[in-house]
């Protein structure tokens, strides 16, 4: 007989969320994500920097209000790992480049550098590890994970 999982959620299970790129479906996505950490056993801290991070990198490929053309869309995947959660976030808009993720520093911080510096900056110091891969057809994804 097969062992169950305490969260329900079993070894590697994946939720996988298609959506338009809009701060408006943020909500949604947090929702789900504080849900999951909650049924895996993370503390309360932990799950509000997950919450954080997912909030940044969402933000990193959002459109601003008003300038969607209805064809863009993310993919959002959470995944369990043995030792965690594992977040991606996949879609056509090329927002970020591998310098991007470690380009800022706060010390040094300019105008030019903008919000999405800083929201990149939190994201590599919240989370245990951050990858950005280059996919086919200009596809981008961010992998974020917490162990």
């Amino acid at each position: 007989m097969p062992v169950r999982c305490p969260s329900g959620i079993p070894m590697h299970g994946t939720l996988s969320v298609h959506l338009p790129p809009e701060p408006a479906f943020l909500p949604l996505l947090l929702a789900t994500l504080r849900e999951l950490s909650s049924r895996l056993g993370f503390s309360q801290e932990d799950g509000c920097k997950l919450e954080l991070a997912l909030e940044e990198a969402f933000s990193a490929l959002a459109v601003p209000l008003g300038e969607s053309t209805g064809d863009e869309a993310v993919e959002v995947r959470f995944r369990r790992v043995p030792l965690g959660l594992r977040i991606s976030l996949a879609g056509h808009r090329r927002p970020l480049s591998r310098q991007d993720l470690t380009a800022y520093t706060p010390d040094k911080a300019s105008e030019r550098d903008g919000e999405a510096g800083l929201g990149l900056y939190m994201l590599l110091h919240l989370m245990d590890q951050v990858t950005l891969t280059e996919g086919t057809a200009n596809r981008q994804e961010l992998h974020f994970f917490k162990l």
